[in-house]
């Protein structure tokens, strides 16, 4: 849409790190309390200084060295060779946030961002499209193979309380962030649709409750459903969210 560059694309981005980043505090706490029967202080406190360490380590160092290895590695002329030493140090840096107890979605986004200030970094993005359209059909494959049909009246109502509790949640939500930050009712409706689809982190939320017995199996179709339903309805609320007019500036300085 064209949209990725202006202030309510950037928040969205945004928020979305963040709420990256409060999940694995809730997974902490889950783990804590499952484990020992209470919430640990110590264990949430080692959480966020893991957090704080990676992110920050990772930025100080990426954003110095990263940009360097791709443009010399561009220098070479080679796009296959490109292509698989930018796939290679955002797999690395992925698998190190993994090993840290983080999702492999935050080690992948910061070395993103590392790799964004090199001079060569729209080669990186024209070499790995491919790649891009491959893995998003792997996603859908994924949500498509929890889902089986022959129990769809069993799991489709608790489908649709969970899709519409997502939308009107998140839209809610969003609405009183923003206005608590200052921003009108028309940024709002643009941020909050956007952010409205359910993602990975569901499907690690529900692994991790199926592993301790505390969510019923039939949940996790349910939860499938959701997040098929609501990633095709993004793209439509965003247009119509787009399609309302604002006066304030949009663009990022």
């Amino acid at each position: 849409m064209g949209k990725l560059h202006e202030r309510s694309a950037s928040i969205m981005l945004g928020v979305l790190v963040v709420e990256d980043l409060v999940v694995v505090l809730l997974l902490a706490m889950l783990q804590s309390y499952l484990s020992v029967g209470s919430f640990g202080m110590w264990f949430i406190g080692w959480e966020i200084l893991k957090i704080i360490l990676f992110i920050g380590g990772a930025l100080a160092v990426g954003t110095l060295v990263i940009p360097r290895i791709i443009d010399r590695v561009a220098g070479i002329r080679r796009l296959e060779v490109l292509v698989i030493i930018s796939v290679g140090l955002v797999f690395g840096l992925a698998f190190l946030g993994n090993v840290l107890g983080f999702s492999f979605a935050i080690g992948a986004f910061i070395m993103g961002v590392c790799i964004a200030p090199a001079k060569s970094v729209h080669k990186v993005a024209h070499g790995t499209r491919r790649l891009k359209d491959i893995f998003g059909a792997i996603f859908f494959v994924s949500v498509g193979a929890l889902i089986n049909v022959g129990e769809f009246a069993g799991f489709l109502v608790p489908a649709v309380l969970i899709t519409i509790g997502m939308f009107c949640g998140k839209l809610g939500g969003v609405r009183l962030g923003m206005r608590l930050f200052g921003h009108g009712r028309v940024m709002s409706l643009r941020v909050g649709p956007g952010m409205a689809q359910i993602g990975e982190f569901a499907f690690i939320v529900m692994q991790v409750g199926l592993g301790a017995g505390a969510v019923d199996a039939r949940l996790y179709p349910a939860i499938g459903v959701a997040v098929l339903v609501t990633t095709f309805l993004t793209p439509y609320m965003l247009r119509i969210g787009y399609g309302m007019k604002d006066a304030s500036p949009q663009a990022v300085p």
